[in-house]
């Protein structure tokens, strides 16, 4: 959910610039389990322990940062045009909860270790009229850790991929 301002930068208004703020709420399905052991976050790859759970879910919420640079054939009489916007995004991802409800209990994490708070990505869309397809890739990692069982670095860049609905 956001707002950009648009704010155009040639006579024929089809070249813009536009600067915003939103709100980013995100669920992620996983397979590492998150556990806090005295002030310490570790991770641990439900898969290669072949541990049986029926809920392992995180969720991100962030405030967000946009600026784009944006092209339409658009006309002052016309409001249905085709469009290419790209862009980049900060964000600020001030809430996190992990969910796991399985083996060994159900656990619930907030605010853990080695979660990069500061996000950055690139995006994209592209599309006629109201329908547009939207593309954005973190360009840092979510965690800045390891597994605690086998050292990998768990790295996760979210990739975004669905359609933006413009109202004019």
């Amino acid at each position: 959910l956001g707002y950009l301002r648009d704010m155009p930068i040639n006579k024929p208004r089809t070249l813009a610039i536009a600067a915003g703020i939103g709100w980013s709420a995100n669920t992620y399905n996983q397979n590492l389990q998150i556990i806090d052991n005295n002030g310490v976050t570790e991770f641990y790859d439900l898969d290669e322990d072949d541990i049986d759970y029926s809920k392992n879910k995180f969720s991100t919420y962030l405030v967000e940062f946009p600026l784009e640079f944006r092209w339409r054939n658009s006309t002052p009489s016309d409001y249905k045009f085709w469009r290419i916007y790209a862009g980049v995004k900060a964000s600020y991802l001030y809430s996190f909860k992990s969910t796991y409800e399985g083996d060994g209990g159900n656990v619930t994490q907030r605010d853990i270790d080695g979660l990069n708070r500061w996000r950055y990505g690139v995006m994209f869309t592209f599309g006629y009229n109201t329908f547009n397809f939207h593309f954005y890739y973190s360009l840092n990692p979510l965690f800045g850790a390891e597994t605690t069982d086998n050292n990998y670095d768990i790295g996760l860049n979210p990739l975004k991929i669905g359609l933006t609905f413009y109202v004019l």
